[in-house]
């Protein structure tokens, strides 16, 4: 790992003018108390308090006199205190050679490196990985391909979920190396297909290096466009398998509406359990569909009906709330689990100063969850 961090700075050093650098950084400071009415263990305090400190620096700098190809990098320190429990974590969130290629009316966009990479869908592959994406768009029709490894990452940050949707989670270690995988994907899009509307198909692949040989594939169907002028949808259907059990599917279903500066979303989303001919919906890269006292759970054997709203105060303020229904459905059944209800304050102080204040609560409806409620200060400092 040191040898290939040490190769990929050296290359940066060699390729980049001193006076083009940019660089800059961010200290973040988050406290969060949490309580929880958990009836199976009394005994146990229903308080508990976490806190943690990060700092973030990054650097960028042009490779192409007018900027079009350049070089960005961003690592992180991050110490964390919940439960008892001290963690220390180093990691180098994005380090990429990024550009963009006009060809008349086409253009052709590339990165290699780390960089964040997410699927149509955002429920099966969302995180950072190591490897190369090309996405070719014209007026009629989009082309996009990506291969990547898993290997290098930090799996303190990056989680990959296993079989029966178990996150990989590495000991006391202030860098662990993830599980590895080769990632592929590829994604042919129409935009304004037809009526203004958009059309993009996927497929994304895992495969698995390890003795496991925990492979999986996914198909998707992406639909977009306007219903009104200010009322838009987005329609993603994903099908997977992982060649041990049946097919597993999400799908979900968003409506945007702009209000003035206000955005209004409600949706419903579905992540297939064991029932009619489908099993438990897994994806990739591990996702919260909702955070309980028994924990944060993934996307998997739900539906979800949620309503949210954003709204900027002035120039300075956003306020942001969001309600969601949860519903079970691990087997043929479908029984109401609980409802959660996030509410956020965004204040930017200064132009390098913001403020987070945000309160989280779930109300269970089912013996089978438990309440939790929950209250986060940020603070984030820019330099």
């Amino acid at each position: 790992m040191k040898k290939y961090l040490i190769s990929i700075i050296s290359l940066f050093v060699i390729l980049t003018p001193v006076s083009a650098v940019e660089w800059g950084g961010l200290l973040d400071n988050t406290s969060q108390l949490i309580y929880m009415n958990n009836d199976k263990a009394p005994e146990s305090s229903p308080l508990s308090f976490a806190q943690s400190d990060a700092v973030y620096l990054w650097t960028s700098a042009p490779l192409a006199p007018d900027g079009s190809i350049y070089i960005k990098g961003e690592g992180m320190y991050k110490f964390s205190y919940a439960s008892g429990t001290v963690t220390h974590i180093a990691d180098l969130d994005l380090l990429k050679c990024a550009g963009t290629i006009q060809m008349g009316k086409s253009t052709l966009d590339f990165s290699a490196g780390r960089f964040s990479l997410s699927d149509i869908s955002g429920a099966v592959f969302s995180q950072n990985c190591d490897g190369a994406y090309v996405n070719y768009t014209s007026p009629g029709i989009g082309f996009s391909a990506y291969a990547g490894y898993t290997g290098l990452l930090n799996s303190n940050v990056v989680y990959i979920l296993g079989k029966g949707g178990i996150k990989h989670i590495p000991g006391n270690k202030v860098y662990a190396l993830s599980n590895p995988y080769i990632p592929v994907s590829a994604s042919v899009s129409f935009p304004y297909l037809f009526l203004n509307q958009s059309l993009t198909l996927q497929g994304n692949g895992f495969i698995d290096l390890s003795e496991n040989k925990y492979n999986r594939i996914y198909g998707a169907l992406s639909l977009s466009g306007a219903v009104a002028p200010v009322v838009f949808y987005n329609f993603v259907t994903d099908f997977g398998s992982d060649f041990e059990t049946s097919l597993m599917n999400y799908t979900k279903l968003n409506f945007s509406i702009f209000a003035g500066t206000s955005l209004i979303t409600t949706g419903i989303e579905y992540a297939s359990g064991n029932h009619a001919f489908f099993s438990p919906f897994k994806g990739f890269s591990t996702h919260t569909a909702y955070s309980s006292g028994n924990g944060d759970a993934e996307l998997s054997g739900l539906i979800l009906a949620t309503l949210e709203a954003n709204s900027p105060i002035g120039e300075n303020m956003l306020i942001a709330s969001n309600l969601k229904g949860v519903f079970a459905c691990p087997e043929k059944e479908i029984t109401p689990a609980g409802l959660q209800i996030d509410f956020s304050y965004l204040y930017n102080i200064f132009s390098d100063l913001q403020l987070t204040a945000l309160v989280s609560d779930f109300i269970s409806f089912n013996k089978n969850y438990t309440d939790k409620l929950s209250a986060t200060l940020k603070v984030a400092l820019s330099f």
